[in-house]
């Protein structure tokens, strides 16, 4: 049985729970806000990977994806996102470690998307990892190939069938690279706005750079949100949202 998070909406935690990767790693399952379905608009914010403190000799390309038993109990925990997200909306995680989601919090809540009675401003998004396998080192990138680029592409479009937001933004520069082999064309072919942006943990969310127009990681965040808000059809709502990608 999947564990109730109070932070969390959990109207799509059936259609979640019956993706293939979800089935061998529910640990992994996209953590969906409390107010996903109230949002002026409905983002998707995707990360790089998790990370395992321990190592476990499963994680590789060959046996992860197999869905090996993990040896070690901490390992669970680094690669639960919904736990890990649902702390953060909580307050009971105010470590330097997870700074993307203060500094994400802090961005939606300044374009709008904090929902009145909201903990946080992160309950108005979904927030998942690109990579389905965690990095092989804490702290560093994820030593990715094509069968992780695979792998991720198939639970993203997975999540994104069930969830239909109106905007994925990669908040990951390895995922972008590996998801604009199709993942990218293929969301934006079903009507889904996508954008990428740094880390927010780095140094580049706060600072200007050619590939974000000259404006700030946090600036083009915030503006990726506006756009995708201002295409919404205000006559027809969430209504306008039904048709989104195939799973």
């Amino acid at each position: 049985m999947l564990k109730t998070y109070s932070g969390l909406s959990h109207a799509y935690d059936g259609g979640l729970s019956a993706i293939p990767h979800y089935v061998l790693y529910p640990e992994m399952m996209a953590a969906v806000g409390a107010h996903y379905d109230e949002a002026p608009v409905r983002v998707l914010v995707l990360g790089e990977s998790p990370y395992l403190a321990s190592v476990e000799e499963s994680n590789t390309p060959a046996l992860w994806y197999q869905g090996r038993a993990l040896r070690h109990d901490t390992s669970s925990r680094n690669i639960n996102a919904r736990g890990i997200f649902n702390n953060v909306i909580l307050g009971k995680n105010p470590s330097k470690s997870k700074a993307i989601f203060h500094a994400l919090a802090n961005a939606l809540a300044d374009c709008g998307m904090a929902m009145p009675g909201a903990c946080s401003a992160l309950q108005s998004i979904a927030y998942m990892n690109y990579f389905q396998r965690p990095a092989e080192r804490p702290g560093k990138s994820i030593l990715a190939c094509a069968r992780d680029g695979e792998e991720a592409d198939r639970v993203v479009t997975a999540v994104v069938g069930i969830l239909k937001p109106d905007l994925v933004v990669f908040a990951t520069r390895l995922g972008w690279r590996y998801a604009l082999r199709g993942l990218v064309h293929q969301l934006n072919e079903a009507g889904i706005a996508t954008a990428s942006v740094p880390h927010p943990a780095t140094s580049w969310w706060n600072r200007t750079s050619v590939p974000m127009n000259n404006m700030t990681g946090r600036a083009y965040f915030i503006q990726a949100i506006a756009v995708a808000r201002s295409s919404l059809d205000p006559n027809k709502g969430t209504a306008a949202r039904t048709e989104g990608i195939s799973c």
